[in-house]
């Protein structure tokens, strides 16, 4: 199991349609950082947070880094 870190949306979402956007977990057991990008159907963030988590492309570890900066200082799953 992973807990969800934050989100990141391109497209607006509810009730416009679909959300383009990129999720970053934390693994639960390491700690590490796993970010993944899709497409969820739009009816809630978090439903559509969940879908990617589960059905999305996960990103390597150096675009994860790009494309939350914020978190980029933290543990990813790349780090010995």
């Amino acid at each position: 199991m992973s807990d969800v870190v934050t989100a990141r949306w391109w497209t607006p979402g509810p009730p416009a349609g679909p959300q383009v956007g990129a999720v970053l977990l934390r693994d639960a057991v390491t700690g590490e950082l796993k970010a993944y990008i899709g497409v969820g159907t739009g009816d809630s963030e978090d439903a559509d947070i969940r879908l990617i988590a589960d059905w999305g492309a996960k990103v390597d570890p150096v675009l994860g880094r790009a494309l939350f900066p914020a978190q980029s200082f933290l543990r990813w799953a790349d780090d010995a």
